[in-house]
């Protein structure tokens, strides 16, 4: 997995949630432009690599802290139609 670090940090062997599949993963190794490091920072471009995780189960997602995501299935929502305006 790649992408940036929003807030906080990531490090080697550390346990992290992926939200939208549920489940908790360990972090075994990760790089930045080709370069292993141990910790990512908030601002960093870092290529993640997860312990047993099949790449083709997510294609677009956010890992965080375990338990710090709330997810839900579904949602009530009120909609109203409005004219267009012109």
């Amino acid at each position: 997995m790649t992408g940036t670090v929003l807030q906080g940090s990531v490090s080697v062997n550390q346990t992290v949630e992926i939200a939208s599949l549920k489940v908790e993963k360990k972090v075994k190794s990760m790089q930045m432009f080709h370069k292993p490091v141990e910790t990512a920072y908030k601002g960093d471009r870092v290529g993640i690599c997860v312990t047993q995780m099949d790449a083709k189960s997510l294609e677009r997602g956010l890992l965080a802290e375990p338990k710090s995501v709330p997810t839900i299935d579904g949602a009530i929502a009120a909609v109203e139609k409005i004219r267009f305006f012109k």
